[in-house]
């Protein structure tokens, strides 16, 4: 099994994320299914970090970046196989570069 850690980055943008759907859209339902995504793809990744693919962007995935993409977001991480740990650098909405932004 590995562990999950997400950077204070990622932090931060999942605040954001849950201010913009909750109080610009007024739409909790909408927090509330991103974060059972958000959930049901880390228990995926505790048993199989190699689940979701790399990332297009050749730059990211030389570095070894993997994505996940749910209801409109997607969060980038990387697998550290000699501590068993899955490191979650940062959370996009699916229309940002995010290739330009890490």
């Amino acid at each position: 099994m590995y562990e999950i850690r997400a950077t204070d980055s990622a932090g931060r943008d999942l605040d954001e994320i849950r201010n913009y759907l909750v109080s610009v859209l007024c739409n909790p339902l909408a927090l509330e299914n991103l974060h059972a995504a958000i959930w049901k793809a880390y228990e995926t990744l505790c048993g199989n970090p190699y689940a979701f693919p790399k990332c297009d962007d050749a730059r990211l995935a030389k570095m070894g970046y993997r994505k996940c993409v749910l209801h409109g977001y997607l969060f980038v991480y990387s697998v550290d196989e000699a501590q068993h740990v899955i490191h979650v650098i940062r959370y996009f909405h699916g229309l940002q570069n995010y290739q330009g932004l890490l």
